[in-house]
């Protein structure tokens, strides 16, 4: 009886698909193509700006998220600061923190305009990344090594000497006092800046990086007009968005009305002596329309004027409301702005229209 032939299954079945590691590449450790990139950003962005950063990945066929997700392969990198609600950007984010914990492949903001301008390779990147990192240390790891996790692991962008040596006393339980411990110390990290892994920047130490000039780099790479529009876009959708930013009426204090005489600004009525009654504030209005580099201190704590064509604006002052008319406040005054920011807005884009070009 002949042998009963079994078919092989198609070459597309057996090959499974390319899983992609923590520094950004397949399992067969090839780069990614930058058009499987997905990316997040954080931080502040002071070579370009963020919209132009995000057209310039786009337009290289990145797709660009607002959030950290399992199909994440990579997070950009800015500077370390604070957003307009006071929440931490960049190192110390909660996109950061997810990033390192997902060990995704992180690209500081110099190192994506060097290769979206072509001056460093993916593959060069990725490498000199892999030999600068180490993945684990324990006491017994040679010191350079240690010195390389203990920076890694630290959670800032750099350490200065007191502070690496904490970290190698913590980790390590390191004698960094001790006159042969700091002699190793002083030898592997001049060995760690020699051989391009560590940079040094006056007393600090940092993870090295192959671009020396992100400025360079980026000027290197041109936006399309199509892409100088989006950017413009993007701009104007983040400093004037159509809905505005409503910020919610900010409670001051809350105490007994002393003289019975406060009119209520919700519901126009007296205030009784005895009863609490809520002092609030709504800058809201006046966050919109002064941009961030206008701001002033104090201004919004009482309020400001601006004369908008024949629309003449006053962000309100602190006033007084029942403590039970607080939700009813808090609708009553967001329609007010709603109406205020639908006359504004387009007067603010037409005269603060260079604010928003690419930059």
């Amino acid at each position: 009886m002949p042998k009963r032939s079994v078919a092989s299954a198609p070459e597309s079945a057996t090959k499974k698909k390319a899983k992609i590691n923590a520094e950004g590449k397949k399992d067969n450790d090839e780069p990614l193509p930058l058009t499987q990139w997905r990316v997040v950003l954080t931080g502040d962005f002071v070579v370009k700006s963020r919209p132009i950063l995000e057209q310039a990945l786009k337009s290289k066929g990145v797709t660009v998220t607002g959030s950290i997700s399992g199909k994440t392969t990579h997070l950009i990198l800015g500077e370390s600061g604070r957003n307009e609600w006071g929440k931490p950007t960049g190192i110390g984010s909660s996109k950061y923190n997810q990033a390192v914990d997902k060990k995704l492949s992180i690209i500081k903001e110099k190192e994506i305009w060097a290769i979206l301008s072509g001056t460093v390779t993916t593959t060069r990147l990725t490498a000199h990344k892999a030999a600068s990192a180490v993945k684990k240390a324990t006491k017994t790891s040679p010191l350079p090594t240690k010195i390389l996790y203990a920076i890694q692991e630290s959670g800032e962008a750099k350490l200065s000497l007191p502070k690496l040596k904490n970290e190698l006393t913590d980790r390590y339980e390191m004698d960094c006092e001790s006159t042969r411990t700091k002699n190793a110390l002083k030898k592997a990290l001049s060995t760690l800046v020699e051989e391009g892994k560590l940079e040094k920047t006056g007393s600090s130490f940092s993870i090295a990086s192959i671009v020396e000039d992100g400025a360079t780099a980026a000027a290197d790479f041109e936006l399309t007009g199509e892409d100088q529009s989006a950017v413009r876009e993007a701009n104007i959708k983040k400093l004037c968005p159509v809905d505005g930013r409503w910020r919610g009426l900010r409670v001051v204090s809350t105490q007994k009305s002393k003289s019975g005489r406060a009119l209520c600004k919700c519901c126009g009525e007296l205030i009784q002596k005895g009863e609490k009654q809520v002092q609030v504030s709504d800058d809201s209005l006046f966050q919109m329309i002064v941009f961030p580099r206008d701001h002033h201190e104090g201004v919004s704590r009482g309020y400001t004027e601006d004369n908008f064509g024949q629309d003449y604006t006053i962000s309100r002052q602190e006033f007084n409301i029942h403590e039970n008319c607080q939700d009813e406040a808090n609708r009553k005054f967001r329609a007010i702005f709603d109406r205020e920011w639908a006359k504004i807005r387009p007067q603010v884009i037409a005269q603060r229209s260079d604010d928003f070009n690419a930059k």
